[in-house]
């Protein structure tokens, strides 16, 4: 019998691992310690947008956990999209791949860390996922089954190290999302951006990336593999907005920050990243408002 001051809930869990760690390291430690570090922040600035906790994050390691099943498998196909992004960017052997595995399950609480069955069943699904993949627990997919548009694949009844019984696992097909039509990127309610981050939303139906403006780059000692470094979440954020404008959901998102503090070069970045998609049309304008009488001007072209 347990003692009456511990502590349970029933959690969604997300558990994460890289593909490969050890042979990216022996080729370049500070390398992959710079992609995992710019990697990591995006993945909990996503998981934060989604209503997660990151619980802890040793080594190449990552444990999540979520109120909800569905924002759990929302939030690990949104990492693994953006992580493709990021990844195109990369040389193929620097790429960095991360698995993720899902269950839902009864865990116990201590502090702020979570303990027991279910946190070592996400851990060996997580095994089971293909780098850039995700598998999911049965009792996961019987929470998600028909709540979202993704296809899911069977894989059985697999038996894993040191749990008694087989645990049904379902592989996620995360397909590129289906393009959507302009007008679709205008404006729904923002999901709660991280704490940490300098991102910030109003309550309206808009999306803001503002401390109050935009503040400085975090500092960051990776490798600059872009123009943003020290942007990595900023970057991530936006990257989630377009996720939810292509599923469906309108978005719209102002940055806001005194001049020189790098919204153009956010921008730029960000759209270098959507040129890659055939499907998608990028347009670029700008208003101006001289004096009050004046009317707004808008100009708009295509890239």
């Amino acid at each position: 019998m347990e003692p009456p001051d511990i502590k349970r809930k029933l959690v969604a869990i997300l558990s994460a691992d890289v593909q490969g760690y050890s042979r990216l390291m022996g080729d370049d430690e500070e390398a992959t310690v710079a992609t995992l570090t710019a990697h990591r922040n995006v993945m909990t600035a996503l998981i934060a947008q989604h209503r997660g906790r990151v619980v802890n994050a040793p080594g190449d390691n990552l444990l999540a956990e979520f109120a909800s099943a569905v924002d759990a498998l929302r939030s690990a196909v949104a990492i693994q999209r953006e992580l493709r992004v990021r990844n195109e960017t990369l040389p193929t052997h620097r790429q960095m791949r991360f698995r993720l595995g899902l269950n839902l399950g009864d865990v116990i609480v201590r502090e702020d860390d979570i303990y027991g069955d279910g946190v070592n069943i996400a851990a060996r699904i997580e095994g089971l996922a293909e780098g850039g993949g995700i598998c999911i627990s049965g009792s996961v997919y019987d929470q998600v089954e028909n709540k979202l548009p993704l296809t899911y694949e069977f894989l059985g009844e697999q038996q894993v190290k040191n749990i008694a019984r087989p645990v049904r696992v379902y592989r996620v097909h995360v397909a590129a999302p289906p393009a959507a039509s302009s007008q679709d990127a205008v404006a729904s309610s923002p999901l709660p951006p991280p704490q940490h981050s300098a991102l910030r939303t109003q309550h309206s139906s808009a999306s803001v990336l503002s401390p109050q403006h935009l503040s400085s780059p975090a500092p960051s000692t990776q490798h600059p593999t872009s123009s943003v470094v020290g942007r990595e979440v900023e970057l991530g954020y936006l990257h989630d907005r377009w996720t939810k404008a292509l599923d469906g959901a309108r978005q719209i998102v102002f940055l806001s920050g005194e001049a020189g503090i790098g919204k153009t070069t956010l921008t730029d970045a960000f759209v270098a990243t959507l040129h890659k998609r055939p499907d998608v049309w990028i347009a670029r304008g700008s208003a101006s408002n001289s004096t009050a009488q004046e009317k707004h001007t808008y100009q708009c072209w295509k890239h």
